[in-house]
């Protein structure tokens, strides 16, 4: 039989006459993923787990001591062929092993190697340490005895009985958070992140992850486990307890592996649930703030990092167990890579890592998810610990950009450089490496594509387009026709004031009874003569006042334009205060365009804004140019219209502390401008959707901006 030449290796003559074999204290499980079978070895002095398909489980079986590694080779690959390991593949399944301690060799070992051993052991562990500075393991004791003790009193609730009462109690809380969402978030945007609280939310968080762990360690016991470690994890400079459920790997059902990785998420869903109804009905004060923080430890900080399969916590040892897919996270990554070294580097003698159908999808969508979901995660932890603490937030940002990208760009290089697996293929390995970073840096470097800022604004009126009534009284006629021109100084509306009218006849019977008796004075008594002229002239000047007033019972457009009449139709009959405004007349062919500009793009909009264009919500087909933009100097919380804000349907956050009016959280620029082409009174007070047009611009330019803005604003420097 033709044996393909990639199976042999040039150090196969160091490893080729040992004889191997497992020693007593290791066993083999044989598990089932989509109907493949797998095998698990687990070592039950150390405590640690390796899966391995059928090849390597046909080999690890014929490790008996008393053949060589070559005999027990050459007899898989007889039966095997092309799907039997290669020598290199042995070789580095061998090394795994001895690395475990799995393995005894003929003849006793020397001291010196198991030392060398041991500290080799003990330089990975602290290498890992140091690799992932945000989740240091610290082993504290053996928790076994414990559990023990405590699993007869938690059993019941470990069954079916336990997940009805479960799925009851977590449906009637999700229930009362919808009912209660405004409360909730009142107190999330309030209480969560203030300072008095943050000492409460780290201490309820500790307790609940306490409760969290122990959920794993009492699901371990369900199936006959045992947990014999218990630590502290330094989780992003958080003291966060762990327990090693990993006896969990030797179970054969995927429902038993997945209920172990779960049951923390169910603790703490159910810690979260009955929180739920203390808030509920516990009044302000200590009680009410742990049961929220408890809720936002055990609910949302759940579901979002420890429920997320995408990060290596329970929700991805949950997931990879529900898909049949073991070491999901490794042979994703494998499998990326393989998809690169076969179809652009031409080695098509690579293995590929999927052994059983629909594995490829699933594999190459974990690989690039994961990594672009770690990656932003990433930034998000590093700017949380630069805005506490800057100089430890930046050397935790480097160290992250060292072994996220760093790291793994110099083993690529070493790879394309030193492989020898790339022999008569560099040149095309080199071509193809180079024509992707072609293809991703010129794009992003050099390309132009189109820049912009968008927001939001209303159509405004000036102060001197307003009517107001400029008298009280009811309406009785509407004179003018709503959305027809008129012209300063044309009658609008009459107002009725039936009060008035009769005060004004009062005072004419009055000025003429005055007028009277200042003509008999003036012939007998002339100091009351002056006494009753004074009388008079003051009843005269009542008398215009009033008479003026029911001139102004008549409103007139103060400019020339469309007259703006909101529900016209239910105008005759409504009783109107003086001043208060009544309608509204619009420049049909200068309507004014108001917006509120951030700080963060104030400059581009200054700088760099070529053209002004505005989509009306109610006409979103229609494009308007807008012309004369202006800038207010500086910037302000004052807002020009409510329907920007989050209450009126716009994305800028209101002020809550400020009960006085309403203003704007962060300060903002206020942008005017006006749009010719939109005629219409009706248009009036209409959003709009404005893109402010700052040219094309590459790609890596707006990334990299938008990344100092965001620096600059997290960390307020």
């Amino acid at each position: 039989m033709a044996i393909d030449a990639g199976l042999y290796s040039p150090w196969w003559g160091a490893v080729a006459h040992s004889r191997p074999q497992l020693r007593g204290h290791v066993q083999m499980h044989r598990h089932l993923y989509r109907g493949q079978p797998w095998y698990v070895l687990q070592d039950s002095v150390s405590g640690r787990f390796h899966r391995f398909g059928p090849a390597a489980y046909r080999l690890i079986a014929q490790l008996d001591g008393q053949r060589t590694l070559d005999e027990v080779w050459q007899d898989v690959v007889a039966t095997l062929g092309g799907d039997a390991p290669t020598q290199d593949e042995t070789i580095q399944l061998l090394g795994t092993l001895h690395g475990a301690d799995a393995l005894s060799h003929e003849g006793a070992l020397h001291l010196d190697a198991l030392f060398e051993r041991r500290d080799r052991h003990r330089r990975r562990q602290w290498l890992q340490r140091v690799r992932s500075p945000l989740a240091i393991r610290l082993p504290l004791l053996d928790p076994d005895r414990l559990l023990d003790w405590l699993y007869p009193l938690a059993r019941p609730l470990l069954g079916l009985f336990g997940l009805l009462l479960w799925m009851a109690l977590v449906l009637a809380a999700s229930v009362m958070a919808v009912m209660h969402w405004e409360g909730l978030a009142a107190d999330l945007s309030s209480q969560l992140m203030s300072i008095n609280n943050l000492p409460l939310l780290i201490g309820v968080f500790i307790l609940v992850k306490s409760v969290h762990e122990l959920g794993h360690g009492l699901m371990v016991k369900r199936w006959g486990g045992e947990v014999h470690e218990l630590g502290i994890m330094l989780l992003v400079f958080m003291p966060v307890p762990y327990v090693d459920a990993s006896a969990a790997t030797a179970y054969p059902s995927k429902w038993q592996r997945a209920l172990v990785g779960a049951a923390g998420i169910l603790v703490e869903l159910t810690l979260a649930a009955i929180a739920m109804f203390v808030w509920l009905e516990a009044e302000s004060g200590l009680v009410r703030a742990i049961a929220f923080n408890v809720m936002v430890v055990g609910g949302v900080s759940t579901l979002l990092f420890n429920g997320n399969p995408l990060l290596r916590f329970d929700g991805y040892y949950v997931f990879a167990d529900l898909l049949e897919i073991p070491n999901l996270f490794t042979r994703a990554n494998r499998y990326f890579f393989y998809l690169v070294q076969c179809y652009l580097f031409g080695m098509g003698e690579v293995r590929s890592p999927v052994t059983a159908r629909g594995e490829r999808g699933w594999l190459l969508f974990y690989a690039i998810a994961s990594f672009c979901y770690r990656m932003f995660l990433m930034a998000i932890i590093v700017m949380f610990v630069a805005s506490m603490f800057f100089t430890l937030g930046i050397l935790l940002a480097a160290w992250s950009v060292l072994q996220m990208l760093v790291w793994p760009l110099l083993k690529g290089l070493h790879f394309l450089f030193n492989s020898p697996r790339l022999e008569r293929r560099r040149g095309r390995a080199w071509l193809a490496t180079g024509l992707f970073v072609a293809g991703v840096v010129l794009p992003v470097t050099l390309v132009p594509a189109p820049y912009a800022t968008m927001g939001e604004g209303i159509v405004w009126v000036p102060d001197r387009a307003e009517v107001h009534a400029t008298a009280s009284g009811f309406v009785a006629e509407v004179i003018a026709e709503p959305g027809k021109p008129v012209r300063r100084g044309d009658p609008l509306i009459v107002l009725d004031a039936p009060l008035l009218d009769a005060e004004i006849r009062v005072m004419q019977a009055q000025v003429r009874e005055l007028q009277v008796r200042r003509a008999l004075a003036a012939v007998s008594d002339r100091v009351q003569e002056r006494i009753t002229g004074e009388e008079l002239a003051l009843m005269e000047a009542r008398l215009e006042d009033a008479e003026r007033r029911r001139a102004d019972l008549v409103v007139t457009s103060p400019v020339d334009g469309i007259l703006a009449l909101p529900a016209a139709q239910h105008l005759t009959g409504r009783y109107l205060r003086r001043g208060e405004p009544v309608a509204l007349i619009v420049d049909p062919q200068r309507p004014v365009v108001r917006s509120l500009i951030p700080q963060e793009r104030i400059d581009l909009v200054m700088t760099r804004t070529r053209e002004v264009l505005a989509r009306p919500a109610a006409e979103p087909g229609r494009v308007l140019m807008l012309t004369d933009p202006r800038l207010s100097p500086l910037a302000s919380t004052d807002l020009p219209s409510l329907a920007l804000t989050s209450e009126g349907g716009g994305k800028v956050s209101l002020d809550p502390s400020n009960g006085q009016r309403p203003s704007a959280m962060e300060p903002y620029f206020l942008f005017e401008a006006e749009a010719p082409g939109l005629i219409g009174a009706d248009s009036v007070g209409g959003r709009l959707q404005l893109r402010f047009d700052h040219g094309n611009v590459p790609l890596g330019q707006q990334l990299y901006r938008a990344l100092r803005q965001v620096f600059l604003e997290r960390l307020n420097v």
